[in-house]
């Protein structure tokens, strides 16, 4: 999965959670893989499955089709319960078009903090496959996701 690709699936999963109200503590990268985490304890099966579908909808929308990184998801929503991961795109879809632009806005933060790491990681030479660190906090997410939903 390339770079952008991954970044923006990993926003997508942030973005659908927040919805929610869902509890997301931070996208990290572990081995050269960004991962969000996000606690779907309280959520519905439903809401879930829409999280999870939520990184494919994302690349869906910004690429025009979802890489094979969404296979873990596909796995996740049959453990719960709900069915396929297409049957969750169109509700994903939807969240994520309502709140483009906080998409975009984590997207491009997420971003800039990989290629800042990576550019660390080889002035230090370090070797950034094998490096596990924040992309961005939990935190972060819920300030700019509330610069978009002020209550």
């Amino acid at each position: 999965m390339v770079l952008e690709h991954a970044i923006c699936h990993e926003a997508g999963h942030a973005i659908v959670a927040m919805n929610f109200g869902l509890s997301v503590q931070e996208i990290q990268l572990k081995q050269s893989i960004p991962i969000a985490c996000i606690d779907v304890a309280g959520a519905t099966v439903r809401q879930a499955c829409t999280v999870y579908a939520g990184g494919a909808a994302a690349e869906k929308l910004a690429f025009g089709s979802f890489d094979k990184a969404s296979d873990r998801d596909r796995l996740m929503i049959l453990e719960i319960g709900g069915g396929k991961l297409e049957d969750h795109l169109d509700y994903a879809t939807e969240i994520l078009t309502a709140n483009a632009g906080c998409h975009r806005e984590i997207w491009k933060e997420i971003s800039m903090n990989w290629l800042a790491e990576e550019s660390a990681s080889i002035w230090s030479g370090s070797n950034f496959d094998k490096l596990n660190f924040e992309l961005m906090t939990g935190k972060r997410i819920k300030e700019i996701w509330q610069r978009y939903h002020p209550e």
